[in-house]
């Protein structure tokens, strides 16, 4: 073991490697969070922009910017792209936008249908990751084309309609999630990531939600999204039953044009999948028991 000296506060530390400079985490962030506004500071003619997508990763960075440990960016925005929770409405509405803008940061509401379509079927095909049972038995997902159309280029219409030239983007991504920080390819956005910069991974951006005193949110992906955990749709079940059933009624109609096509990776039904039914019955039947999954235990 070695003796060192914290670069932030000074205080000797001991550490099993001379590459470590802070004593803890906390140093470590505030150090960080003074050269990130720094740095922000610096790139003159781009203005500042905060993509706040609802969750525990954006909530964090709001958190951050209400205690003045990142600097105010220039525009915040939050796209709605017509298929969120319900729950993340009402977080927004009484927990974000309140707080941020007690701290002079108005979020901006950007709806996806001001500016295209937000359709599941596009040209003939499904926009969205869902899941296909083969004449095999073997099953594919398949490809996303709805992230990019109903998110990033909203907010990139919105700010070139706003006068933006060049932009200095901030998205939410803990730093144990780094492999979904890709950049941009245009050349106009220059992308960052204030919590993989500060070092923060998700459980720390928990862990100062809750310490800051701000209730945790909800998971914010779509309603409908098949990327969704059997947690995630149990919550869903539990806390927005309305939003479950909505996906349900939703893969019916998918499966009138696609069959043998799923929200669940399972390719069971969604009612079945979710509501961990074990006996046999046809989607009359499962539909009985969509409304709480325990009813299904």
């Amino acid at each position: 073991m070695l003796t060192l000296d914290c670069v932030s506060c000074a205080a000797p530390f001991r550490a099993t490697h001379r590459r470590r400079k802070y004593c803890s985490r906390g140093c470590a962030n505030t150090a960080t969070g003074s050269r990130l506004e720094a740095r922000a500071g610096s790139d003159h003619g781009r203005a500042v922009v905060w993509s706040c997508g609802g969750g525990v990763d954006s909530t964090a960075i709001a958190v951050l910017i209400c205690q003045g440990r990142l600097p105010k960016p220039d525009y915040a925005i939050m796209v709605d792209v017509g298929y969120e929770p319900e729950t993340t409405w009402t977080y927004a509405r009484t927990v974000l936008t309140p707080r941020l803008a007690a701290v002079g940061v108005a979020l901006m509401i950007l709806r996806t249908r001001d500016y295209t379509d937000n359709d599941i079927v596009k040209q003939g095909h499904l926009v969205i990751p869902a899941h296909r049972r083969n004449t095999d038995g073997t099953t594919t997902k398949l490809h996303t084309h709805c992230s990019g159309p109903w998110k990033a280029h909203v907010a990139k219409r919105w700010l070139r309609a706003q006068g933006v030239r060049a932009c200095e983007q901030w998205i939410g991504i803990a730093a144990d999630e780094t492999r979904r920080a890709v950049a941009d390819r245009h050349k106009w956005v220059k992308l960052r990531w204030p919590l993989i910069e500060l070092g923060m991974t998700r459980a720390d951006c928990i862990y100062l939600i809750g310490t800051a005193g701000w209730p945790l949110p909800d998971r914010t992906s779509c309603w409908m999204c098949p990327q969704r955990s059997i947690g995630d749709w149990r919550r869903l079940v539990a806390r927005s039953p309305e939003d479950f059933e909505r996906a349900i009624r939703l893969e019916r109609a998918i499966q009138a044009e696609f069959p043998n096509v799923y929200l669940h990776h399972s390719c069971e039904p969604i009612e079945v999948a979710v509501n961990g039914c074990v006996q046999p019955m046809g989607r009359e039947g499962a539909s009985q028991c969509a409304s709480s999954f325990s009813a299904c235990m």
